[in-house]
């Protein structure tokens, strides 16, 4: 579920907010004048207290839970959908500005196409992971991913100015088998 972390973790991500502002183009606020607000979302406990999924029986499922394959704590999100038929999960979470002034928003996850299970490797597709966060009905940052990589990789997805504290994160999977985790959105303080 998405959760504020504790001090030691959030300075953590004070830390690798402020890094990521800096490197990616400066103009933002460093260290405790510009406290990031911050929530991390492992689907850990029950994760559809405050997931909501939609599949279609027969040719796609979402399975939220305890799975060998999560990449942090015990349970990830399983998406499968071989065929143009969706799986999703969607869920709202509120990220508190920063500060007053204006403030800078990401969102990112860790992804990893399905190991291969059948005697043909390299003829199965490569799953399509989009990832999307919106402001009620406005999509404020997005982006689509076809997978390759059979081990967990970081997954940037948006970028946006603060804008209202509700936002929906929204997964969705086609053409493939896919896991996601650590679903992370933060926000911190620009620069005057």
């Amino acid at each position: 579920m998405f959760r504020r972390l504790g001090t030691g973790r959030a300075r953590a991500a004070i830390a690798a907010a402020a890094a990521l502002a800096l490197v990616g183009g400066g103009g933002y606020a460093a260290g405790p004048a510009s406290a990031a607000t911050s929530v991390v979302d492992g689907f850990e406990g029950n994760p559809y207290t405050n997931w909501s999924t939609r599949d279609t029986p027969g040719d796609s499922f979402v399975w939220l839970g305890d799975h060998t394959q999560s990449r942090t704590g015990i349970n990830s999100g399983h998406f499968y959908a071989p065929f143009d038929v969706p799986a999703r999960a969607y869920r709202p979470v509120v990220v508190d500005r920063p500060s007053p002034n204006p403030s800078w928003c990401y969102a990112e996850a860790w992804l990893k196409r399905a190991p291969v299970w059948h005697n043909n490797p390299g003829t199965e597709k490569k799953p399509r992971v989009s990832l999307v966060i919106r402001n009620g009905l406005v999509v404020v940052g997005g982006t689509t991913y076809t997978l390759e990589n059979f081990e967990y990789r970081r997954a940037p997805f948006a970028s946006f100015r603060y804008r209202q504290p509700d936002l929906t994160v929204d997964i969705s999977v086609t053409n493939g088998m896919a896991y996601v985790d650590d679903v992370t959105v933060w926000c911190v303080q620009e620069i005057g």
